[in-house]
C-alpha cells in the first residue's frame, strides 16, 4: 500500500512540473543525507526552475548502505546553480518509508 501511494505522490509532482506552462522545469542531481544513517545520490526534477524559489521535486536515489533504490518527492529551495531539498521515499531494500535532507546542482531543462 505504501508503495502505491509514494507512486502516486511521484505521479503527481512529475504531472504537476509538466502541466505549468508559465514555468519551467529543472533537473537536479545531488546527495541527500537518509535519517536512517544513509548516504544516497540521485537525480530529481523539480516543478520551477526560477532561482529563489521553494519548488515540488520528484527523484530516484541510489541508497548506498542497502544498495537499494529509493523513489521519493519533497520540496526544495532553488538558487542559480544548485538545490537543497526535504523529502520523504521509499526505500525497496528495506521495505521502509525514511526522511532525508539534501543538496545538488541544478541545470534548466528549457
Amino acid at each position: 500500500m505504501m508503495r502505491g501511494i509514494l507512486a502516486a505522490a511521484v505521479l503527481a509532482v512529475a504531472g504537476a512540473a509538466t502541466h505549468r506552462a508559465e514555468a519551467g522545469t529543472a533537473l537536479g542531481f545531488g546527495f541527500t543525507y537518509v535519517f536512517d544513517g544513509d548516504l544516497t545520490a540521485g537525480v530529481r526534477v523539480f516543478s520551477d526552475d526560477k532561482p529563489d524559489r521553494v519548488a515540488l521535486s520528484a527523484g530516484m536515489d541510489y541508497k548506498f548502505a542497502t544498495r537499494a533504490l529509493r523513489p521519493n518527492v519533497g520540496a526544495a529551495y532553488l538558487k542559480k546553480n544548485y538545490y537543497l531539498d526535504l523529502g520523504v521515499g521509499y526505500d525497496f531494500g528495506t521495505s521502509l518509508m525514511d526522511f532525508g535532507v539534501g543538496a545538488g546542482a541544478t541545470a534548466n531543462m528549457r
